[in-house]
């Protein structure tokens, strides 16, 4: 297989043939929204043939799969080819039509895999330490917490041993410290692709991680391959719109059906593409945007007040259930509920495309 200069589009069965035993993966997507499906998919496939890659370990910014339509994770939770996850987020709901919780946190619970959890705000910054060849990032958010060494260390699982996370102190004062490791291979998604690999994300709800783990796969010596929609004529693409410079990429898988969430194929008001009536707000989204308690496991009245605070509960949006799955040193706390408010206010910034 050969990624010419000409053009960078290869098939999926060749992307996943990049990936070597005991790769470092990075994977961006935010639940079920800019999830690179089928290529997740398409590793497990080359896996169950010829049993590689084996031994990887995933880093996820956000919980990558959603439970439902979009399978992320749960494509590749396979003892054998999962030696090791660290996620800023897990899912772990019922599917509505089958009953069943994510393969991933069944793997997670029969202590299959390592597996950590890391604070969403760690995991975006630490993308940035590995992108400009840091050391590793220090911070004060989370001394005393589950992230905390002297408490989990973020460890989910029995299996889960060597310490990822540190505390060290500097000038009299206590930091928590991530060092950085190489990211082998990132895997993210994009609208469309030139044949140089520029990206543009037009039809993407939000940017997330995808150009800060470019970056750092490339900073690694890594490679970066991205799931797309379409393909555009190399130069075709307005500067403005690449999110991703081709320079970053080294191979563009195309998926026509490429979908924005479970039973969703496109909301151009979630885009920003246009402006439509907050009736004609799908189901689909609905149900994702009620996921306002990402790790925080508030009470269900606690995140209605913060929905109600921040204007989405008129418009029928109050939480039924959390995502969640790492509790709070205190369930009732200021910060958590504060927490549960701004995600609130995520959604809403979401919305204001809806009259």
């Amino acid at each position: 297989m050969s990624v010419t200069s000409r053009s960078k589009i290869v098939s999926f069965e060749e992307a996943a043939a990049l990936i070597p035993n005991r790769a470092t993966i990075g994977c961006c997507g935010v639940i079920g929204w800019i999830t690179p499906d089928r290529m997740l998919k398409s590793i497990a496939e080359r896996y169950n043939k010829e049993s590689a890659p084996a031994d990887c370990t995933f880093f996820l910014p956000v919980g990558v799969g959603d439970g439902l339509e979009i399978k992320g994770m749960d494509h590749i939770a396979i003892p054998g080819l999962v030696k090791r996850i660290v996620s800023g987020s897990y899912v772990n709901p019922r599917d509505p039509k089958t009953g069943e919780r994510p393969k991933l946190m069944a793997a997670i619970h029969a202590n299959q895999v390592e597996a950590y959890t890391w604070p969403i705000g760690a995991t975006m910054q630490w993308l940035r330490e590995v992108a400009r060849h840091g050391p590793g990032l220090f911070t004060e958010i989370g001394i005393g917490c589950y992230i905390d060494p002297r408490q989990t260390g973020g460890k989910l699982t029995e299996s889960t041993k060597e310490d990822l996370v540190f505390v060290k102190e500097i000038e009299g004062k206590e930091f928590l410290y991530y060092p950085t490791f190489p990211i082998d291979v990132a895997i993210i998604r994009g609208t469309t692709a030139d044949t140089y690999g520029n990206i543009t994300m037009e039809k993407e709800p939000f940017l997330s991680a995808v150009l800060p783990l470019a970056m750092a796969a490339k900073a690694s010596g890594g490679k970066v391959i991205v799931q797309v929609e379409r393909v555009a004529e190399r130069g075709s693409l307005p500067a403005q719109m690449v999110r991703v410079p081709g320079y970053l990429v080294d191979a563009v898988v195309v998926d026509p059906e490429q979908v924005m969430g479970s039973n969703c194929k496109y909301i151009p008001e979630a885009s920003g593409e246009v402006r439509g009536p907050l009736a004609g707000l799908p189901m689909a989204i609905l149900f994702i945007a009620v996921s306002l308690g990402i790790s925080i496991p508030l009470s269900g009245e606690t995140i209605s007040k913060a929905a109600e605070g921040s204007g989405i509960a008129p418009l029928g949006l109050i939480p039924t259930f959390c995502w969640a799955n790492i509790p709070t040193p205190d369930k009732s706390s200021i910060v958590s509920k504060n927490l549960c408010f701004a995600a609130a206010n995520f959604f809403k910034n979401i919305f204001l495309n809806y009259e």
